[in-house]
């Protein structure tokens, strides 16, 4: 948590019956006044990132959603590290305050009596971010000065905070180290349709560059069950668009025999003995399913369902290796 002044308090006042006087323990009144900032704060992230459909197309909502997922059980930022960021916000919808993005997403639109579809939710959503989003697709023109960028509504509703917000710059990976890490994916996809194993350090190779960052335990232990949330997710969506009536079929029964495993995978997930790594596979951006699929199989390639699920994202690949073998 993280509130900005101008200079330092260093005491607060109330004002009762014409009277200004100094707020007894103002330290712990103002502390708690923050805190009640920041969950309203976390529960409208939280609550726009739900209104972005499940199946959505467009890279700048995707990415959107993926932030708040990636912060869902832990959050670190310059001033320190806080877990479970969004457990307020949970608990407003009723969920337990270890529920899943996805578990809150479903109870957020539960409690809403509205009857809107969910694209028209969607377009509402992106309607009042409109203004903003002109400005920082504005910023994006090195030509253009910072000021005439936020020119219009967009400077009356930000102002100087949406510089702050948007100042971050995208570091792009060269393209031969993604070919590099996609040769390398390949031949780990090969060898485990033939029967190897996937190690750990086969995992990486899903990445999109050669970076590693620490993974804390408490942290990794929630974001291993979400990647199979997700996963299920995104098998019961292309089962919905499944060309045929048997594919559609096999997708759905997978997509079952990977949700019985949520249960045991987070006992396990808990469990102190379980060698969990300390080194985090993870990569910029949306999806990132044959990533996922891949860190649930190495961890567990003895559930069931996992390396189906596996080679399942991880097909093109397979493709690719063919062609290859054909040249």
């Amino acid at each position: 948590m993280n509130r900005i002044y101008q200079g330092r308090v260093t005491g607060v006042e109330t004002f009762e019956n014409g009277v200004w006087t100094e707020l007894q323990d103002w330290k712990t009144v103002l502390w708690q006044h923050h805190e009640l900032f920041q969950d309203a704060v976390n529960y409208y992230l939280a609550a726009f990132a739900a209104l972005v459909p499940v199946d959505c197309d467009e890279n700048l909502w995707i990415d959107y959603r993926e932030a708040i997922i990636r912060s869902w059980v832990r959050y670190t930022g310059r001033q320190g590290t806080w877990t479970k960021p969004f457990s307020s916000a949970c608990h407003v919808c009723g969920c337990d305050e270890d529920a899943s993005f996805n578990e809150f997403r479903l109870a957020l639109l539960r409690l809403t009596v509205s009857k809107a579809s969910e694209e028209q939710r969607f377009a509402a959503l992106k309607q009042l971010f409109e203004s903003a989003i002109q400005a920082v697709q504005k910023l994006t023109d090195p030509d253009q000065p910072i000021e005439d960028s936020l020119k219009g509504k967009g400077k009356d509703l930000f102002g100087s905070t949406l510089v702050a917000l948007c100042a971050q710059k995208t570091k792009l990976t060269p393209r031969n180290i993604k070919a590099e890490q996609r040769n390398k994916a390949v031949e780990v996809v090969k060898g485990v349709e033939q029967g190897s194993i996937l190690e750990w350090k086969d995992v990486f190779a899903f990445k999109t560059d050669k970076s590693e960052t620490v993974w804390p335990r408490d942290e990794a232990s929630g974001e291993i069950v979400q990647a199979l949330d997700d996963v299920v997710t995104e098998i019961e969506k292309r089962a919905k668009k499944a060309k045929n009536d048997d594919q559609q079929r096999r997708l759905i029964t997978l997509s079952k025999r990977l949700a019985a495993q949520r249960e045991s995978l987070a006992t396990w997930c808990k469990d102190p003995d379980s060698k969990i790594p300390i080194s985090k596979p993870t990569r910029k951006g949306s999806g990132g399913y044959d990533l996922k699929a891949a860190i649930l199989y190495s961890l567990r390639p003895d559930v069931d369902g996992f390396r189906e699920t596996f080679l399942f994202f991880n097909q093109s690949k397979l493709k690719d290796s063919a062609v290859g073998s054909k040249k």
